[in-house]
C-alpha cells in the first residue's frame, strides 16, 4: 500500500525505497553468511571432526595448499560451546596459514587424550618467529588463545624457520577418560 502511494507521489521515492530494501535484503543475507561461517551447522548435525574435515576441503579448494586431515578413531559428544570454541580456533589458525605461511600442505591431528582435546596444525610453510609468536598487534593469535583460556585451556604455537609452523590447541574436557 505505502509504495503504491509513492509510485503516484513521486518515482524518485519509488527508486529510493528500491534501493532501501536492497540494502536491507543484502544485509540480511550477510548476517547469515557470517553466522553459517562462525558456526556452520555441520558442528551440530555431524560433529567437530566432519566439521574440520569440510572446512578443510573448502580451504584446500580455495587456497591451493593441500590439507591432510587425521581425526581419532574415537568420536566423542562434544557440547556445543566447546566444539565452537575449538572450531574458531581451528578457522583462525587456516586464516594465519593462508595468510603468512606460504605453505604448500598442513597436516591437522585431532585426538582425545588424558583428558583434553587436542587439535594439532602443522604446516611445511616459512615458520612463524618467536618475535611474531610474542607480538600484541597480532589479533588473531591472541583471540585464539583466549578462546582457549575460556575453557582453561591453551594455544601453543612453534615455528622453526623455513620448515614451518606447528600449533597445538589444549581443551580440557571433564568427561574425557582416554
Amino acid at each position: 500500500l505505502l509504495n503504491k502511494k509513492l509510485i503516484k507521489s513521486d518515482n524518485n521515492y519509488k527508486s529510493d525505497f528500491d534501493l532501501m530494501f536492497g540494502l536491507i535484503d543484502d544485509s540480511m543475507q550477510s548476517v547469515k553468511r557470517i553466522s553459517f561461517d562462525l558456526r556452520p551447522p555441520i558442528l551440530d548435525v555431524l560433529g567437530l571432526s566432519e566439521a574440520i574435515a569440510w572446512q578443510g576441503k573448502d580451504f584446500q579448494e580455495k587456497n591451493g595448499i593441500q590439507f591432510r586431515f587425521h581425526p581419532d578413531t574415537i568420536d566423542i559428544d562434544l557440547d556445543p560451546d566447546r566444539s565452537t570454541t575449538i572450531f574458531r580456533i581451528f578457522q583462525e589458525a587456516l586464516t594465519n596459514v593462508s595468510h603468512h605461511s606460504r605453505a604448500s600442505k598442513m597436516d591437522i591431528y585431532l585426538t582425545f587424550r588424558r583428558g583434553n582435546i587436542l587439535l594439532v596444525i602443522i604446516d611445511n610453510g616459512r615458520g612463524i618467529t618467536v618475535k611474531e609468536c610474542g607480538d600484541i598487534k597480532s589479533i588473531g593469535l591472541l583471540g585464539m588463545r583466549e578462546r582457549a583460556m575460556i575453557w582453561d585451556g591453551d594455544v601453543k604455537i612453534y615455528g622453526r624457520p623455513g620448515k614451518g609452523t606447528t600449533v597445538i590447541i589444549k581443551i580440557p574436557h571433564d568427561n574425557l577418560d582416554l
